[in-house]
């Protein structure tokens, strides 16, 4: 140990600085090939350092791009697996995941359409679930029930048949080509009305019930209101005579519109 701080004692003396070169004499004892391999050696370590340097910037510049929500809603667009649908709605926020949505309905490409069917029904639990103005309005604009000049009934038909069919109301043809049809039954004074639905649709009493299905079809029963605030309606989905299932939405009202907050699987064939 003695030794050692004696070493270190005498490094720092002035003595052990006098041995050493000076700046003159170490540069007449350097050669060309010397400089050469000194001048290699700088400019390897400063190329090394700028290399370094640069490729951190980039990575930290994609790690924000990716970040970002555009950027994540773009990448989304290309697999809607990338994320689970919590982490959607947390890193693009609402807004975005309207957008998403809206995209989605528009895809026909069956593998695309079959990783997104999930996605889409978790996100729209999410946003139903969060009372925010955001998810709300994005729900009101999905729905398209901002309307409020129309009945209540034809909002909550409209949000029904969006929520489960999407924003195109779309059911394939049957097997002839024959395009579905949506049967609304009500009960008492509701007014018929506008509904976007692609095919034909009959307004029927629920006595008028028919008694077999000549798929495809969709069926919207009779509002039951609970409340001024609460409403539910039973949907049934007919893709053919043996494929379908029946559900039952709930809906909430908040402000002037209507949501279906949750959604119950009654049946499945």
């Amino acid at each position: 140990m003695d030794a050692l701080q004696e070493l270190f004692d005498r490094l720092l003396s002035s003595e052990a600085w006098e041995d050493l070169p000076s700046l003159p004499a170490w540069r007449e004892a350097m050669d060309p090939v010397a400089w050469i391999m000194v001048g290699a050696a700088l400019f390897a370590a400063l190329a090394g350092l700028f290399l370094h340097l640069r490729t951190r910037r980039a990575a930290s510049y994609q790690a924000d791009l990716e970040t970002m929500p555009a950027s994540l809603l773009e990448r989304l667009k290309a697999n809607p697996a990338y994320l689970a649908p919590a982490a959607i709605l947390q890193r693009i926020g609402a807004d975005k995941a309207l957008e998403l949505l809206e995209y989605g309905d528009s895809v026909e490409a069956s593998a695309w359409v079959s990783q997104w069917t999930p996605v889409r029904e978790e996100l729209l639990r999410l946003l139903s679930a969060q009372h925010a103005f955001a998810p709300v309005n994005a729900m009101i604009a999905y729905y398209r029930c901002a309307d409020r000049s129309e009945p209540a009934s034809l909002r909550i038909r409209r949000a029904a048949l969006i929520h489960k069919l999407g924003q195109r109301r779309y059911v394939a043809p049957g097997p002839d080509n024959a395009p579905a049809q949506l049967l609304v039954f009500t009960d008492g004074d509701e007014p018929a009305g506008e509904l976007g639905f692609p095919g034909r649709i009959h307004w029927l009493k629920p006595e008028h019930r028919p008694q077999t299905t000549d798929g495809p079809m969709v069926e919207l029963d009779p509002i039951n209101f609970y409340s001024l605030e609460k409403a539910s309606l039973q949907v049934r989905i007919y893709r053919s005579l043996l494929v379908g299932a029946g559900f039952r939405l709930f809906f909430t009202r908040i402000g002037d519109d209507w949501i279906v907050t949750r959604e119950e699987l009654e049946w499945v064939r």
